[in-house]
């Protein structure tokens, strides 16, 4: 496809060391899985999200999050 080139986890590496970067995902496939997988490995992951109308599961959620070492911004819309 040469739209979509893979990276080897080398080049996220080499990112965080420098520069750093961005990535935006949309709410398809395996998104949040991501996010959460790049925090494991010790990159510094922030995501931007909305408080679910359940505050037990904006925690539930938040928990998740937080031990996978992401940090949360709510938007707060």
């Amino acid at each position: 496809n040469k739209y979509i080139k893979p990276l080897g986890l080398e080049v996220y590496k080499e990112w965080a060391r420098n520069s750093g970067g961005l990535a935006i995902l949309g709410h398809f496939g395996a998104w949040e899985v991501a996010g959460l997988f790049y925090a494991s490995l010790g990159f510094p992951t922030y995501v931007i999200v909305q408080r679910q109308s359940n505050p037990y599961i904006t925690k539930f959620i938040e928990r998740i999050r937080r031990e996978a070492g992401e940090k949360i911004i709510y938007n707060n819309l």
